[in-house]
């Protein structure tokens, strides 16, 4: 065998080897799928192209369509029926960061990590209710610690609906202020000039874009993309977007249904915040996925995921129109889609 031939024979077997690895990592990801994904949530199902399937509605990306569709219009259309037909406008990743926010989905040798923190969150969240924090990573915080607001649900069992609300005030206000560009994607989160923010990531030598465009491609190799940090306003939008989404999930908060013969899929205030550990799983993820409503148009006055989506876009400019400052968006999303009942408390 020459000298060329070994070569080739070498790059052969590290080729093999890295598909093995590939397999190897798939295997794994399908066992924890198996095991342990019907018992767990990624908020509205977010679609996953590489392994989507039943589970999997891509109801966030469906409710972004509708919204987008409804911009500047007196109705609402009912969401895509599939996944195939989301448009996403550029908002695509914003949508998913909520969910995703080390965006270990993002390619195929990470999904694995994703199902494994997915299984360790739920693991230590049922031991030790309240202690994933600071000292954890984003993924962990936002499904199963102190940054549950991220999905409209009590990041405590002890922690008052007020105090949820505050929350996701305090994030929506941030992410407000990004996606208009009041707060540029290059400001280190210690000098954001919003009260809980710094706090939230404190010890975090990032900037709001690192926050927002970081990726992990090992369990210890996470760093931020320079081509997503440029769609940090998108991002922020998007995110916003996923809170109020979440908001009208069954699994999520208790709201009350005013619907009538002439209008249909209107909810009512917020009457408590739930909290993901206390709760029954498969429960929780049956009221994530798309629901009966969404396939069905609906009136702009009617208060749902898509009319206040749709309100939001409007309100940062998506439509080419002038950004509305945060007091306007604020009045809209404490006075209407966050409202509370005055005896809501979370659970």
């Amino acid at each position: 065998m020459n000298a060329m031939d070994d070569a080739c024979l070498n790059r052969r077997r590290r080729g093999c080897k890295a598909l093995a690895k590939t397999r190897r990592s798939m295997i794994g990801l399908a066992i924890l799928l198996g095991t342990c994904w019907p018992h767990l949530t990624v908020a509205y199902e977010m679609y996953v192209r590489a392994v989507v399937g039943p589970d999997f509605d891509c109801v966030h990306e469906r409710l972004l369509s509708a919204a987008l569709a409804c911009v500047k219009q007196a109705t609402c259309p009912a969401t895509p029926r599939t996944c195939t037909p989301v448009s996403y406008s550029g908002y695509r990743d914003g949508i998913r960061w909520n969910d995703d926010p080390l965006r270990l989905l993002a390619h195929g040798k990470t999904y694995v990590h994703s199902a494994a923190y997915f299984h360790d969150g739920g693991r230590i969240s049922k031991r030790h209710r309240d202690t994933i924090s600071i000292s954890y990573n984003t993924h962990y915080r936002s499904h199963y610690g102190d940054m549950q607001f991220l999905h409209s649900m009590s990041s405590s069992s002890q922690e008052s609906t007020a105090e949820t609300r505050r929350k996701i005030m305090m994030w929506t206000e941030f992410m407000y202020g990004v996606a208009v560009g009041d707060i540029p994607s290059t400001l280190p989160l210690s000098e954001v000039p919003i009260r809980g923010i710094p706090e939230l990531f404190r010890g975090k030598q990032w900037t709001v874009g690192d926050l927002l465009s970081m990726q992990c491609v090992s369990k210890r190799k996470c760093y931020p993309l320079a081509h997503v940090m440029e769609k940090a306003r998108q991002i922020a939008v998007g995110s916003i977007l996923h809170v109020v989404q979440d908001s009208f999930a069954a699994g999520h908060t208790q709201r009350a249904r005013l619907d009538d013969a002439a209008r249909q899929a209107c909810f009512g205030r917020i009457q408590r915040f739930f909290f993901y550990p206390a709760q029954n799983a498969e429960e929780h993820a049956s009221g994530d996925r798309a629901q009966a409503w969404m396939l069905q148009g609906t009136a702009r006055d009617c208060l749902n995921g898509i009319a206040a989506s749709a309100r939001i876009l409007e309100m940062v400019g998506a439509d080419g129109s002038e950004a509305q400052p945060w007091p306007i968006a604020k009045e809209y999303l404490e006075g209407v889609v966050f409202t509370v009942s005055e005896e809501g408390d979370s659970t």
